[in-house]
């Protein structure tokens, strides 16, 4: 009967000693998208400034506005880092794409009258983090 006493203290003291482990280290953890949205929303609400306050040809046109009135907006977080996009404009000026960096892109629609003629162009706005 001795036996059978310490077989069984021994297979309780080892479940303990699994189940202490398991609850200490989760085998799986939750996982959420909450940055993604955020920088998402980030870039959706400066794209959505950027066209309600009359600048999308302007920063479409001329880099220096674009950088300094993203530097004015992202003054306290200098995490951000920002390119554009833009097409079917000829004086339109892209910046230069950061290929090691994660990010988020908008996109609004313009019309310009330009040359004597209506051009419809695309104004897309990239914000994102570097690696």
């Amino acid at each position: 009967m001795k036996g059978v006493t310490t077989i069984l203290e021994a297979a309780l003291a080892g479940t303990i000693i699994v189940m202490l482990f398991l609850y200490f280290f989760p085998q799986y953890q939750a996982k959420n998208d909450w940055a993604d949205a955020i920088l998402q929303t980030t870039t959706q609400d400066i794209l959505n400034i950027i066209d309600l306050t009359g600048n999308t040809y302007n920063f479409a046109t001329n880099n220096d506005n674009f950088n300094n009135f993203m530097k004015a907006m992202f003054a306290d977080n200098a995490a951000y880092v920002w390119w554009k996009d833009i097409e079917n404009l000829p004086s339109g000026k892209d910046t230069k794409v950061l290929y090691f960096s994660k990010a988020k892109k908008a996109t609004i629609i313009d019309v310009v009258y330009e040359g004597g003629q209506f051009r419809v162009y695309s104004f897309t706005l990239y914000l994102g983090y570097v690696f």
